[in-house]
């Protein structure tokens, strides 16, 4: 019963994720294009997740929320998972 009521709320948490995925490849690749929602994830796309390159300071929002979104996503697997 618990499983499903978190993979329930797990799939609801992924909708707005999509969007904040497509606003931070945006970012980190400079294009609009939608081709980067399908992407494997690469390099360059790490190197700002880490801050090892950084990002023009207006977009430091962005990339903070797409951390913390990971973070979440990982908590879910974790309590799925026990």
């Amino acid at each position: 019963m618990w499983k499903k009521i978190i993979f329930v709320f797990f799939s609801l948490y992924t909708i707005p994720f999509m969007k904040l995925r497509y606003e931070f490849r945006s970012i980190v690749y400079e294009t609009d294009d939608w081709k980067i929602n399908i992407k494997p994830v690469f390099f360059k796309e790490i190197q700002v997740l880490f801050s090892i390159k950084s990002v023009e300071k207006q977009f430091d929002k962005v990339v903070i929320k797409y951390r913390l979104y990971l973070i979440g996503y990982l908590l879910f697997i974790i309590i799925f998972l026990i």
